[in-house]
């Protein structure tokens, strides 16, 4: 096989990395008996907002070696897109969105096993949050994209946390959650019940 990462920025012939950007690689391999694979990535910083995004492409000839079997892919035309990012906006609320495609269940154990054993949740999401003090206001929209995945769909979920309110004369501190909650647990469609 072939391996090689690129600086995308002077690849492109950017002279001036836009600002924020940092680590951006695309990489170009080659396997003798999976294929061609094409993969960007990077991070980015800006006042007042971050994130990191990664998308990748294969046309895989091969098998996917899972638990000891080898196992054919359900397509040879096999991805991901993913994307995470928080904005922090004016008055203590920010916003963070995800964005989490998986070509097939098993791509992420085959291409990115540790990310796939120990990582964050592949997930797509809308969350707003305001924390003042003592009080935390949260709402969440979440959906499900990839059909085989188990996941729980939330349209929305609203949150209020207040943490220690004094109370007469601060002998008394309260503290509350509640919750509004509309949600779905969307099981893969192999799973027979």
């Amino acid at each position: 096989g072939f391996e090689s990462e690129w600086y995308l920025w002077r690849l492109l012939g950017v002279r001036e990395v836009p600002d924020g950007f940092q680590r951006t690689y695309l990489d170009l391999n080659l396997y003798s008996e999976r294929g061609p694979y094409v993969s960007t990535k990077g991070k980015y910083r800006r006042e007042p907002f971050f994130g990191e995004f990664m998308t990748n492409y294969i046309r895989d000839y091969g098998q996917d070696r899972i638990a000891g079997d080898d196992i054919d892919p359900p397509s040879e035309d096999r991805g991901r897109v993913t994307w995470r990012h928080r904005h922090f906006l004016p008055h203590q609320w920010q916003v963070t969105g995800e964005l989490s495609w998986l070509s097939d269940a098993q791509y992420l154990r085959e291409w990115y096993e540790e990310e796939d054993a120990e990582g964050k949740d592949q997930e797509t999401l809308l969350h707003l949050k305001k924390q003042s003090q003592n009080q935390v206001f949260a709402a969440l929209v979440k959906g499900r994209i990839n059909d085989w995945q188990n996941e729980g769909a939330q349209a929305p979920r609203l949150d209020y946390h207040i943490i220690g309110e004094p109370l007469l004369d601060d002998r008394l501190s309260y503290y509350g959650r509640t919750t509004y909650m509309y949600g779905r647990v969307n099981l893969d469609e192999r799973i027979r019940v």
